[in-house]
C-alpha cells in the first residue's frame, strides 16, 4: 500500500515491519489480480467468522483498484 503497509490476503492490513521480522514468502501485487489474491487467501469468497468477521470482498475489490490507480497516477 502507498504508507508501507501490506495486505495480507486475510487478516488484514499491517505495518510492513510485521513481515520482514519472519521469514515469509511476500508476493507484491503491481495490479490487481483476483485469482492470485484469492489463491494466497485461500478463498477469498469464504465467511471470516473468526479473524475477519466484517470482511467485504466488494469493499475490498474497490481500496485495491483504487490504491492501484492512485499510484499509477502518482508515476506518471
Amino acid at each position: 500500500m502507498p504508507d508501507n503497509s501490506f495486505y495480507d490476503g486475510g487478516v488484514g492490513v499491517h505495518l510492513e515491519k510485521k513481515y520482514l521480522e519472519k521469514d515469509l514468502d511476500i508476493v507484491v501485487m503491481d495490479e490487481y489480480n483476483y485469482q492470485l489474491l484469492d489463491k494466497y487467501s485461500y478463498g477469498l469468497d469464504r465467511e471470516y467468522p473468526r479473524y475477519c468477521p466484517d470482511f467485504d470482498l466488494q469493499e475490498l475489490t474497490e481500496i485495491i483498484n483504487r490504491t492501484l490507480d492512485d499510484l499509477y497516477l502518482s508515476f506518471n
